[in-house]
């Protein structure tokens, strides 16, 4: 197992050693699950939590920000001072975590359509169909049972793992990457209703013959769906990453840097800004727009234009501080019943089955 002493790694996250400079870490682990001669980090510094952690540090070092009260830092504990402790944390992972080296090879179990266009130092797994005209940059990786339809165009060093299903036309931009499961450029959900002379109704479906556009560097979560557009694109900006299970309407618009947390479900046409935060759970409704910067809480449900970037929650949702005093409000409404009631009859307070068996007398 790979290893490397606190002196050096100080220096490879820019960080500030206390402690030890010849002690070993041979290792990444949560402080929730700590092992024995590894490192582990903290973002925060000053809750109970990170005062329990700093007097009695579980793992051999840790990754704090530098901003923290030094006089709380275990006299026998290491502890590298940096500027962002998860950033620092990133960058050590691959010492010890490095990226499986990669065979550019075409495996002689995957179909290949012959008129499909694939460059130099390319992987594609085993059972994997690549189809008519599709056109794969280098340094792409296309894991087994991946399924693309013609017309298709991956970028330079995307990867697509198992089991995705890339639809007709889609353009996947430079280094994205697409988990498991995911489907990009299925049909938009476009149907309408129509009734002949004798009124029956029919439920017809309006062809969807647009694509999906992904930018580069986006990131698809497993079993993800994003709808290729009625007409034109459903296109998701750079660097966007949706999370596990997000549904994608036909024809919305996504900007650059948006996070999209699990189970968000996005209706068709809306347009969503850049650098935008969606809780997990959270719903859209279609043809509105979210401003840039705003960020939703989990289960958020957005009926109207959101104009100004923020923070907002409930449903409708609202700026943040409302939807609190709204969840306040339901908290107080039973001691507020409550007051009703002792004023009703009279200054005393009744249980609410009391109160409601003598309504029910005075009913009689």
């Amino acid at each position: 197992m790979p290893s490397i002493n606190l002196s050096s790694l100080a220096s490879r996250v820019d960080g500030v050693l206390i402690g030890e400079p010849e002690t070993l870490i041979e290792g990444v682990c949560s402080l929730e699950e700590p092992v024995k001669g590894h490192l582990s980090f903290l973002k925060e510094t000053n809750s109970p939590r990170a005062r329990q952690v700093f007097a009695s540090p579980p793992v051999v070092c840790i990754l704090v920000s530098d901003s923290v009260n030094k006089s709380l830092l275990a006299p026998q504990g290491n502890f590298i001072l940096v500027k962002d402790p998860l950033a620092a944390i990133v960058a050590t992972l691959p010492i010890f975590h490095p990226e499986e080296e990669v065979v550019w090879e075409i495996s002689q179990r995957a179909e290949i359509h012959p008129t499909a266009s694939i460059e130099e130092r390319v992987s594609v797994g085993a059972f994997s169909v690549i189809g008519p005209r599709v056109k794969i940059a280098q340094h792409s990786v296309i894991h087994p049972n991946v399924i693309i339809y013609r017309d298709v165009s991956v970028g330079k060093g995307a990867v697509i793992h198992s089991g995705a299903v890339i639809r007709e036309g889609v353009q996947i931009g430079e280094g994205a990457l697409i988990q498991n499961g995911a489907v990009i450029g299925a049909d938009g959900f476009g149907f309408f209703s129509e009734s002949d002379a004798a009124g029956k109704v029919a439920v017809k479906k309006v062809p969807q013959v647009g694509t999906v556009v992904l930018g580069p560097h986006t990131e698809i979560g497993a079993n993800s769906c994003v709808d290729r557009a009625t007409l034109g694109t459903t296109r998701i900006g750079a660097s966007t990453k949706l999370d596990n299970l997000v549904q994608i309407g036909h024809n919305t618009k996504i900007g650059a840097g948006t996070i999209i947390c699990g189970q968000a479900g996005i209706a068709g046409s809306t347009k969503i800004g850049n650098g935008v935060v969606i809780g997990g759970g959270a719903g859209v409704r279609d043809h509105v727009t979210i401003a840039d910067r705003t960020r939703l809480a989990a289960r958020a449900g957005v009926v109207a234009d959101i104009t100004d970037g923020g923070d907002y929650g409930g449903y409708p949702a609202v700026r943040l501080f409302a939807w609190r005093r709204q969840l306040k409000a339901i908290a107080d409404l039973p001691s507020l019943m409550e007051e009703w009631r002792a004023k009703k009859h009279g200054g005393e307070t009744t249980s609410p089955s009391t109160d409601r068996k003598q309504e029910a007398i005075k009913d009689e």
